[in-house]
């Protein structure tokens, strides 16, 4: 899965860039915890998605684990609102499970 967190890194950059213009280097720094964070529940999910046994109730609970996993301590201390911070999370968590559907769906988890 190593093709997906690359282009999973690359993805989330782009969405940082586009919510954040002058915070960019918290909300990077805050991309790169997310991810260490959130291996573990992404690959849950791809080992769901690839069994066929992946039910909304899991979906639900992986996507709150994720939404945890984003904690965006950086982007915090910026002093940027929580209602922008719950979008930004938002957006990651929803582009990190489409990548991972699209990856899985076309490669399998385990490559």
């Amino acid at each position: 899965m190593d093709g997906y967190y690359e282009t999973l890194q690359v993805e989330l950059i782009k969405l940082a860039n586009k919510h954040f213009r002058t915070y960019r280097q918290a909300a990077y720094k805050d991309v790169k915890a997310y991810l260490q964070l959130s291996k573990g529940r992404l690959e849950d999910y791809a080992r769901l998605v690839e069994t066929g046994q992946l039910t909304e109730t899991d979906r639900a609970f992986l996507a709150a684990g994720l939404e945890e996993s984003a904690m965006l301590y950086a982007l915090k201390e910026t002093g940027r609102s929580s209602a922008a911070l719950k979008r930004f999370i938002s957006a990651m968590v929803e582009l990190s499970l489409q990548l991972l559907l699209a990856y899985v769906l076309k490669q399998g988890w385990r490559k």
